[in-house]
């Protein structure tokens, strides 16, 4: 599971695209949806064609639960010191991804340890 997420400002929106999984995460309307490559390929040449502004992506922190789940806090830098946070979750034993929105690292932490109550953190 190794994925790159690009994050853009575009009509007012921040959107990222995973472009493993191709999927777009929304991040101010807090919804996500997979796309098709042909989706996929039209949504990036809409971006180039608009000029979108890229957004810093940092991945804050990444951890491995008992059995096969995986979680990744990322922070997206909005400038002047303003960022937006998500939590990507994967399923190793289903292979699918879920988006979880938080306005603080803390609270993304906490959305993980919530749902792995009782789990093995493996790194």
């Amino acid at each position: 599971m190794t994925s790159f997420i690009s994050c853009y400002n575009v009509n007012n929106q921040t959107v990222c695209i995973d472009d493993f999984a191709k999927n777009v995460i929304n991040i101010t309307r807090r919804e996500y949806r997979t796309l098709t490559v042909c989706e996929y390929d039209k949504l990036l040449e809409e971006l180039r064609q608009q000029n979108a502004k890229e957004l810093k992506v940092t991945i804050i922190e990444k951890h491995r639960f008992d059995i096969r789940t995986y979680y990744r806090i990322y922070r997206v830098s909005l400038g002047n010191y303003r960022y937006k946070y998500f939590v990507e979750v994967f399923d190793g034993s289903s292979a699918t991804y879920e988006y979880v929105f938080c306005r603080l690292k803390k609270l993304c932490k906490k959305v993980m340890e919530e749902r792995e109550q009782g789990n093995k953190m493996l790194y």
